[in-house]
Formats: C-alpha cells, structure tokens, sequence
C-alpha cells in the first residue's frame, strides 16, 4: 500500500503517464491483495466453525451485501399522503395543459 500511495503522490506530482501506469498497476494489485485476503479469512473461518451451521451461517452473513432499510418519515400518513395526492392531481393537469 506504501508503494501505491507514493506511486500515487509522484504521478500527481508530475502528471506523467508512465507515473500514472504504474500507480494503476499497484491499485490493482492492492485490491487483489485485499480479496485475496478476504477470501482465506473467510475460508479459515469456515474451517474452524467444525460444522456448527449457526457459526457457518454468521461469517456468511457477514460477508453477504445486504440492502439498506427502507427510510422511515417522520410525517403523520395523512399529511404524506396529502402531499401525494397535490402532486399526482398537479401531474395530470400539466399533462392535460400540453
């Protein structure tokens, strides 16, 4: 990672292509680097869970993407839903005006 964040600082420095090259070339092989490392983590941690699904299943939860909750508001349905309405009526008559 030292390699690549001078690699980093020398190709903004001189704005050269082959600086620019080489500071791709050592980004990619950190991320790499970092999968590759995640991968044996995870592997070693399967390993070790000796057939215990619930501690199987925690790792694979984890490494897992999961989709953000839903945003809650703070505003009463009603007046939401006012809010709506006002604009889905405003919609159709900008529609009907065209």
């Amino acid at each position: 990672m030292r390699t690549r964040d001078n690699s980093h600082k020398r190709a903004l420095k001189t704005n050269d292509q082959l600086h620019w090259n080489t500071y791709r070339f050592f980004r990619q092989e950190v991320k790499r680097e970092i999968r590759l490392a995640t991968m044996e983590h995870v592997r070693t941690e399967l390993e070790n869970s000796n057939g215990n699904s619930n501690s199987n299943w925690k790792v694979l939860n984890h490494c897992l993407l999961r989709k953000d909750q839903p945003l809650s508001t703070t505003e009463d349905p009603l007046s939401q839903a006012n809010k709506f309405n006002k604009f889905y009526t405003s919609v159709g008559l900008s529609a009907v005006s065209l």
